[in-house]
């Protein structure tokens, strides 16, 4: 075989730099570098999945409470204009009540 057909031992052949073949101790760690940065990279991605995910629940969470917040206020409001007409009502039959003793 020829030096071409990948099996020198100079880290030129066809395996060269993998760290599968018979390439020096360069190649060798050429490819083990090449699969920590494939590791680093995929971990980094992973965690900016992550993170992504992360954020997209707090802006669901904050719209969740924006509309819970607003919720709560306009049921404050109705039970506020429920009082008040029970207020209005009780005043007048107490009003009702004191002018039937009146007479």
């Amino acid at each position: 075989m020829t030096v071409s057909q990948g099996t020198s031992n100079n880290g030129t052949g066809k395996n060269a730099g993998t760290g599968t073949g018979r390439g020096t101790g360069a190649g060798r760690g050429t490819g083990a570098l090449d699969e920590l940065r494939a590791a680093y990279r995929a971990q980094l991605d992973q965690l900016a999945a992550e993170r992504d995910e992360a954020r997209r629940q707090a802006r669901k969470a904050k719209a969740d409470a924006y509309n819970a917040q607003a919720d709560l206020a306009s049921l404050k409001a109705r039970v506020q204009e429920l009082l008040t007409a029970v207020s209005t009502q009780l005043d007048s039959a107490t009003e009702r009540a004191g002018k039937g003793t009146a007479k």
